[in-house]
């Protein structure tokens, strides 16, 4: 089996200049995951992975192969469909360089050799990631891209080689804080120039405000080792950030067929309500917020009663619907 446009975009796209990182986007179904999972098994040598694992995965072709020096999967997705490194004969002697990784390829995620999901992997992932880093002498460019994450006092503390003092602050962490950290931890300790890093999901237990961050720290490492990376996301806000010369868009034609399309607008700095409205297709009246307020005001007769009703003034987009209701309902009542 080929692989469909988005394995050919995704590797055109890498040539862009100014642009390293992908986005595919879309509701859930439409194939995002499966593809960045596709895209892992058909780039790396077979026998990175299982016997069991190869012949789970779609088969593939990709012609010619790309010039790609490693292969970071990230997902902290239950449901992620990343292959996973083959096990090595023998525990090796350090394992913080070798956990999770098999030659030029590393699984950052919850799912287990046996294929279960265990949720102490980020904790796991978090302690040992500091080794590989420290031996690849890129403790100061961790703590760089740490402090874009959070702060600069946080970030030092988690790369200082005190343990008590990384514990401590490992502590302090709330767990989306925690995912990042180990997220980067583990790829500034393996990255090499010209590696490929597939992302699923990146908003998944992310605060709105830390997942700006992550794009940021993000390009800061992509920029640092001249890679690239593909993003499989549901999230608006990462929309936001890409050019949509980057941006592919999943979904399903009305005969359930799936279907890649490329946006016909910028997506860079647009509205996020827009960006919802226009890829996500989230603003239908049967669903969000306007239906609420068409009910309000067939209850209660005007959009001053309506505007009452909360304890605070209502947003911009809320009063315009709101008196433009109003102000058709009016101009209908004049009419013979």
């Amino acid at each position: 089996m080929a692989l469909p446009d988005p394995t050919f975009w995704t590797l055109t796209f890498l040539a862009t200049k100014g642009c390293q990182t992908g986005l595919l986007i879309g509701r859930n179904g439409t194939g995002k995951t499966r593809l960045l999972s596709s895209l892992a098994a058909t780039v790396m040598p077979p026998q990175v992975f299982s016997e069991e694992t190869r012949q789970r995965m779609p088969q593939s072709d990709i012609l010619p192969q790309p010039d790609i020096s490693r292969v970071i999967t990230i997902s902290y997705n239950a449901f992620d469909e990343f292959p996973l490194p083959r096990e090595p004969a023998r525990a090796p002697r350090l394992l913080g360089v070798a956990y999770r990784s098999r030659a030029s390829y590393k699984y950052c995620g919850l799912r287990t050799p046996q294929g279960t999901i265990n949720a102490d992997e980020i904790d796991r992932m978090l302690s040992e990631a500091l080794e590989p880093v420290v031996q690849s002498e890129r403790t100061d460019v961790l703590q760089r891209i740490l402090s874009t994450l959070l702060d600069p006092a946080r970030a030092e503390a988690l790369t200082t080689d005190d343990d008590a003092i990384r514990s401590a602050a490992v502590r302090q962490l709330s767990a989306g804080q925690r995912l990042v950290a180990a997220i980067f931890s583990n790829i500034v300790g393996f990255i090499e120039e010209g590696s490929l890093l597939l992302i699923d999901e990146p908003e998944t237990n992310l605060h709105p405000g830390l997942l700006t961050s992550v794009i940021a720290a993000l390009n800061e490492t992509l920029r640092e080792f001249d890679s690239y990376a593909v993003i499989a996301t549901h999230s608006p806000i990462l929309l936001q950030q890409i050019p949509s010369r980057s941006v592919r868009v999943f979904g399903r034609d009305n005969t359930d067929t799936p279907e890649i399309k490329a946006l016909t607008f910028e997506s860079f700095g647009e509205d996020l309500g827009e960006l919802s409205r226009r890829v996500l297709g989230l603003a239908d009246p049967e669903r969000d917020f306007t239906h609420v307020l068409s009910e309000l005001y067939e209850r209660h007769g005007s959009a001053e009663a309506v505007e009452a009703l909360f304890p605070f003034p209502l947003g911009v987009p809320a009063q315009s619907y709101l008196y433009a209701l109003e102000g058709g309902l009016d101009d209908g009542a004049g009419e013979p």
